[in-house]
C-alpha cells in the first residue's frame, strides 16, 4: 500500500518502520492526489478540517474511489 501524505504527522508514514507515504503535499491536499492517484490519502485530523473536507467532498461526488486514513493528534483529550 502506497499513500499520498499530508504535511505534518502523516509525514511520519515516510519514514521507518512504516515506509508507506510516496510523496509528502501541502496541508490537505492529499486526498485530492489520492483521489487520482494511489487511491490512498493518509492526512492529520487539522489537515482534513483544513481543506481536506472540500475534497473528501468532491471525491464522493465524482464516485472516485479512496481509502481515506486520518491520523489523530494526540493531547486533545
Amino acid at each position: 500500500m502506497r499513500a499520498a501524505c499530508d504535511a505534518g504527522c502523516a509525514v511520519l508514514a515516510m519514514n521507518p518502520p512504516y515506509r508507506v507515504g510516496v510523496a509528502t503535499y501541502g496541508l490537505g491536499s492529499s486526498v485530492a492526489v489520492a483521489a487520482t492517484g494511489t487511491g490512498v490519502a493518509l492526512t492529520g485530523d487539522y489537515a482534513l478540517l483544513h481543506s481536506g473536507l472540500n475534497a473528501l467532498i468532491d471525491v464522493y461526488e465524482r464516485g472516485l474511489l479512496l481509502l481515506c486514513i486520518v491520523l489523530r493528534t494526540t493531547g486533545w483529550g
